[in-house]
Formats: structure tokens, sequence, C-alpha cells
């Protein structure tokens, strides 16, 4: 989802990633669209947690 410039999102992680090694598979992203600059916000280990996250955090996605 795009805000103000800024797009929002969940992806996997890749393997490896330092915090894929520690049981997460997913991660928040917020990229700055203007500069490019990418960063992780937040890491999940299951699709619950994601739930949870989107359903608090709107700009990710849509509440359920």
């Amino acid at each position: 989802m795009r805000v103000n410039g800024t797009e929002y999102g969940i992806s996997y992680l890749p393997e490896n990633c330092m915090a894929y090694s520690d049981g997460y598979r997913f991660g928040a992203y917020k990229k700055d669209l203007t500069t490019g600059e990418t960063h992780v916000t937040a890491f999940f280990k299951t699709e619950d947690e994601i739930q949870a996250f989107v359903n608090t955090n709107r700009e990710y996605g849509k509440q359920i």
C-alpha cells in the first residue's frame, strides 16, 4: 500500500537473513519512494502474527 510517498508491505525474508535463522519468515517493510531507502519495521514467524500487526497498522494492508 502507498501512503504519502511511502510504500508499506509484508514480504518473505531471504534464507540468508539473520532473522530467518531465528525462525522469522516474514518482514514488514517501509520504503521511501523518493530516496528508495527501505527499512524492515517488524519480523514475524506466523501469518497470525502478521494479521495482528496489520489489524493495528492499517497502512500495511486491510484490516480484517
